[in-house]
């Protein structure tokens, strides 16, 4: 049954009891890759974690996990800068993350944290172009124990016993400063366990040929670096950063830029060597717009497939079908398959495969990223009478299950976006907005909970970021829902504007300060919230909390003794008139939970238990509970979820989430009470069942 528009619940909502992932399903950027010879693969996510696969049964399985990491690690924000499978013994990885060195001796199965420590503002592994540089470390192929690191920063590093122990190779110096402040480090590689290769970033490639003893700088070497790569017949094959030729290094020869007939010149971003077959080279190259595939079965002397135009196909997670551009990190050949010329690509969206890139045409791409979560959770709703909705950066807007046994097939708007905020009618849940606004502004609405989209036939023009909130004064008719839409842009946001025709025109709204309006971009912040009977309220970063009762056109300021930063939170509870919450942050950090009554004239604030309040939301009332229909408040307090069926008198905790990853945001269900779910920096969602 319902009250008002709230659902009262009932059992039913398909989850699993305790804490479960929502299947999403990759979609953000696999920036490294590496294979043993027994087919185990593991990759790197440039969000959070890293993941290894079963060559028995081609799963994908977390490595970063509170269960795998060490006693005492804290929340990481970071994502996996490389790691590596030592080639004698697919037992030993190794990973570099958050500024940190972990061993394994058990595929990933517990970590130790290893003395090495790197300076990780020096080398970003999200977000900038580095970190797609490969590989960063290398294990000596003939002695699991032996490993070489290139730091971003601080040199490179030898260690013989499993990195316990390191000594600095200090004879290849380090990383020159590029600009933004960071360090595109070492590229390693290993020719057997004598001859070692180190690049260092802004002087070239050392070799050693007596196991690190000694260094010398190779004769006329390059001095930036993408990939570096040593094959079967010990050529070093290498692609620089400043015109990314194909460039191959042969001791006793020194190097050559390969200008065979059909040369892939420039624009070559990774390269793999067959190893059954030497002579066969593939090359990924990309021209600003399309990514190719380029072959060579003579080892360089001739190339074709310039003009290879890649195609992709996914099964088992069907909406990267409708991703048009895989953008490879990587390109690695199957050490199992065999001979038939496999190769691997880690990319934008996930891993994928090829058989045989050597024939002519569309050379075809299969999927193979199921189980990996990597996208970062901006917001989620599961308003009344719908279904859980996500809003993540980089792909949108999914419509997902109940069940949570299939991954979604759709996604709004189906390109490269970031959606920031959903926001749903409280008079009318089916009615829901979104701000998409990542480069091109494709914002938008639904009229059916999520399940289809229209983007707005204007843009609202406040730049990135930023929330909205909508109400319709007549519940279903498009044509008159008023909107609010608070963005950013890079010389502060132009203030908030509004709409009444459902973002057909957008008008700059009356009343408000020029000043103040936080840059809510990368942040999960709820500035603007609306309430059942259509007052909206906005939360300046100045002033404090101003209000309008005319669908945004005009505002007054309504309090000013509540002023809080960008990444606080104001909600209005649904179902219920002037009433509210504010979760606010004050000086970059979270404060305590305040439950606010609009009483007609102004606010009263009643502060609550709750002292560190990251993040809030509501779900369904509790069944037969004393407060029914008044929902049920979640929050989130740095550790756990706590929620309260009594208005805020008082809470109960259900733990937090079983991740690392650091929490982005929290809201409950409508439909089910009990059920919650957790946003993260990096790695999807999940969600909790009683």
């Amino acid at each position: 049954m319902t009250v008002g528009l709230l659902q009262i619940a009932n059992s039913g909502s398909g989850f699993s009891s305790g804490w479960q992932i929502l299947k999403l399903g990759a979609g953000g950027f696999i920036t490294g890759m590496d294979i043993a010879n027994d087919g185990t693969q593991v990759c790197r996510c440039d969000t959070h974690g890293a993941w290894i696969r079963s060559s028995s049964s081609g799963q994908w399985s977390p490595l970063v996990t509170a269960n795998s990491m060490p006693m005492g690690t804290g929340l990481l924000d970071d994502g996996v800068l490389e790691i590596r499978i030592a080639p004698s013994n697919s037992q030993y990885l190794y990973m570099l993350t958050n500024g940190n060195f972990y061993s394994s001796s058990n595929k990933g199965v517990t970590w130790t944290k290893q003395s090495l420590t790197y300076n990780a503002s020096y080398g970003i592994a999200n977000g900038q172009a580095e970190r797609l540089f490969n590989y960063k470390m290398a294990v000596d192929p003939n002695n699991p124990n032996i490993v070489i690191v290139g730091t971003p920063g601080n040199g490179a590093y030898i260690s013989s016993d499993y990195g316990v122990t390191w000594s600095s190779i200090s004879a290849v110096g380090t990383s020159t400063q590029i600009p933004g402040g960071y360090y595109p480090g070492h590229l390693v590689a290993f020719d057997g366990s004598s001859t070692i290769y180190i690049s260092t970033y802004g002087t070239g490639v050392y070799v050693s040929t007596n196991s690190g003893s000694s260094w010398s700088l190779t004769s006329s070497t390059p001095t930036t670096h993408q990939r570096m790569m040593v094959d079967q017949n010990h050529n070093l094959w290498f692609i620089d950063n400043s015109s990314t030729y194909l460039m191959k290094y042969v001791s006793g020869t020194g190097w050559s830029t390969l200008s065979g007939t059909g040369s892939p010149g420039t624009g070559v971003y990774a390269v793999a060597v067959d190893p059954f077959n030497g002579n066969h080279i593939v090359l990924n190259m990309n021209n600003g717009s399309n990514t190719y595939v380029c072959t060579s079965t003579d080892g360089g002397s001739t190339w074709s497939g310039t003009n290879f135009s890649t195609s992709f196909s996914s099964t088992d997670i069907p909406w990267l079908s409708t991703v048009s551009q895989l953008f490879p990190s990587n390109f690695i050949f199957d050490p199992t398959s065999g001979g038939s010329g496999t190769i691997w690509c880690p990319n934008g969206i996930g891993v994928a495969s090829c058989s045989n890139p050597l024939i002519a045409g569309t050379t075809a791409f299969i999927d193979s990223s199921a189980a990996i979560e990597q996208l970062v959770s901006r917001d989620i709703i599961a308003p009344a009478g719908g279904k859980p909705i996500v809003a993540v950066e980089d792909q949108g807007v999914f419509p997902l299950k109940y069940n949570n046994t299939t991954y979604p097939s759709y996604h709004y708007p189906g390109s490269f976006t970031a959606s920031w905020q959903l926001a749903y009618a409280p008079n009318n849940p089916a009615y829901i907005a979104v701000n998409s606004n990542f480069g091109a502004d494709v914002s938008g609405y639904s009229a059916d909970y999520g399940q289809t989209w229209t983007q707005f036939s204007s843009s609202p023009g406040v730049g990135e970021g930023g929330g909205l909130a909508v109400y319709q004064p007549t519940p279903g008719s498009t044509s008159t829902t008023q909107i609010v839409f608070l963005g950013t842009s890079t010389g502060g946001s132009p203030g908030p504007v509004y709409s009444h025709d459902s973002g057909s025109t957008w008008s700059a709204c009356s009343g408000l300060p020029g000043t103040g309006w936080q840059n809510n971009l990368y942040v999960s912040a709820h500035l603007v919230t609306v309430d059942v009977s259509g007052n909206f309220y906005i939360l300046n970063g100045t002033d404090g909390i101003y209000k309008s009762t005319d669908g945004g056109a005009t505002w007054s300021l309504y309090d000013n003794s509540l002023i809080y930063g960008y990444q606080s939170s104001l909600e209005c509870t649904p179902g219920q008139t002037g009433d509210l919450w504010l979760a606010p942050w004050s000086g970059g950090n979270p404060a305590t939970l305040y439950h606010l009554v609009d009483n007609g004239s102004s606010i009263t604030a009643t502060s609550t238990s709750i002292t560190t309040a990251y993040y809030m939301g509501f779900g369904a009332t509790k069944p037969g509970g004393a407060h029914s229909p008044y929902p049920t408040v979640y929050v989130y307090d740095g550790s756990a979820i706590q929620y309260s069926t009594d208005i805020g008198s008082t809470w109960t905790s259900i733990g937090g989430p079983n991740s690392l990853n650091v929490v982005s945001d929290i809201n409950g269900d409508m439909n089910y009470y009990g059920v919650v779910y957790a946003g993260f920096q990096g790695s999807g969602y999940q969600v909790y069942s009683p």
